[in-house]
């Protein structure tokens, strides 16, 4: 849980240091941030720990997933399947 947690606040660094950004599309659709209906993200990959790796200390052979940050308003919106660059 250490590495998400480290994974989010690195998300949100990065976000309230006002990097430009880029446009993504998810299954054909434009992503839009669900509070701000902004179109800009920078993406982040990290690790999806469960708790069972954890338990047993193999944290590294968790699946990892896209985390799409938004520019605007610094929320993290989750895909397993990394989302396209416009």
């Amino acid at each position: 849980m250490a590495s998400i947690g480290k994974a989010l606040k690195a998300g949100l660094r990065a976000a309230m240091e006002g990097p430009e950004g880029h446009e993504y599309q998810a299954a054909g659709r434009l992503v839009r941030c669900a509070h701000c209906e902004n179109t800009t993200f920078v993406a982040r990959e990290a690790l999806l720990n469960t708790t069972g790796m954890t338990l047993l200390n193999l944290d590294w052979a968790n699946s990892s997933g896209t985390a799409l940050v938004c520019t605007r308003c610094a929320l993290i919106q989750w895909f397993a399947r990394k989302p396209e660059q416009v």
